[in-house]
């Protein structure tokens, strides 16, 4: 049985700051769209799903971009796709941001350990650029990559945002924008 969430069933996780460089990295694309939650919770025999964005949990009645409507539909999939915990990713493509040159929108879990393709219902996996040890000039090479090909999410699309540098403990993340110094 899945039950669908409300706003006061869960809080919003936050997310902690970076302190030291890594010293193994993986590079991904950065991808523009809005910074989503799916939420899978264990509750008795069945499971509590839920949506939330970066500051807030989403229903269907108080929706980001169709986020919530889509966690909805697609409950039991997801269910067996990612099981309990916390799954961020970027909700993106129609109507959000950049638009990718897409008319369906997708969501992409932003771990890079846990990557789900279920291209039947709009998850798409992060696209990996490079892993291994921490340099900079990995990274200046991943976002010359992307600059001269365009987007690897998205082929076609010449305009990506830049990449994501994920390294140290916990897995800190640092974003490096195209035009924008590196921040985390």
């Amino acid at each position: 049985m899945i039950t669908l969430a409300k706003e006061d069933d869960f809080e919003v996780a936050r997310h902690a700051s970076p302190q030291s460089l890594p010293r193994h990295m993986t590079v991904t694309e950065l991808i523009d769209g809005a910074n989503c939650c799916v939420y899978i919770e264990q509750r008795g025999s069945g499971w509590l799903v839920g949506a939330q964005s970066r500051n807030r949990v989403l229903t269907v009645d108080n929706d980001h971009y169709g986020f919530a409507e889509w966690v909805s539909a697609e409950a039991e999939a997801l269910v067996e796709l990612l099981g309990p915990g916390r799954h961020y990713g970027e909700w993106w493509g129609a109507g959000i941001n950049r638009n990718y040159g897409l008319s369906e929108r997708r969501w992409t879990p932003l771990h890079p350990k846990r990557q789900v393709s279920a291209p039947e219902i709009g998850i798409q996996p992060l696209p990996m650029l490079y892993e291994g040890a921490f340099t900079v000039f990995m990274v200046q090479e991943a976002i010359e990559h992307l600059r001269c090909n365009g987007s690897m999410a998205a082929p076609g699309f010449m305009e990506p945002e830049g990449v994501l540098i994920f390294g140290g403990p916990g897995w800190t993340v640092f974003r490096a924008r195209f035009g924008i110094e590196v921040d985390a």
